[in-house]
């Protein structure tokens, strides 16, 4: 009896110094607004054999107007997804001591 008493005490001793960290990691899905997805495609072309100058300029133009879209949609993902990650990087990590 005397023993299993010294041995508990010794026992207690150790994990009274020790000290106990815990850590969380969250994850964190984000997902940008579909409103962002903005890129028209031109799927029908005119009639290359019958194929004018005014309609080679309008496809141009539509072309441009569609590729500024799609170039202002892609930097609006990438600008919120930068947000989100200094958004998430800034907040603490629970620990514990």
């Amino acid at each position: 009896m005397r023993m299993f008493l010294i041995l508990s005490l010794l026992l207690l001793t150790a994990c009274g110094n020790e000290t106990m960290m815990i850590r969380s990691t969250r994850n964190v899905v984000v997902t940008p607004d579909e409103g962002i997805y903005n890129c028209q495609v031109v799927d029908t072309f005119p009639d290359s054999a019958t194929l004018t100058d005014s309609q080679v300029a309008r496809l141009i133009v539509t072309l441009y107007q569609n590729n500024v879209q799609c170039r202002n949609s892609i930097d609006a993902i990438k600008s919120f997804l930068e947000n989100a990650r200094q958004t998430v990087s800034a907040q603490p990590t629970a620990t514990s001591d």
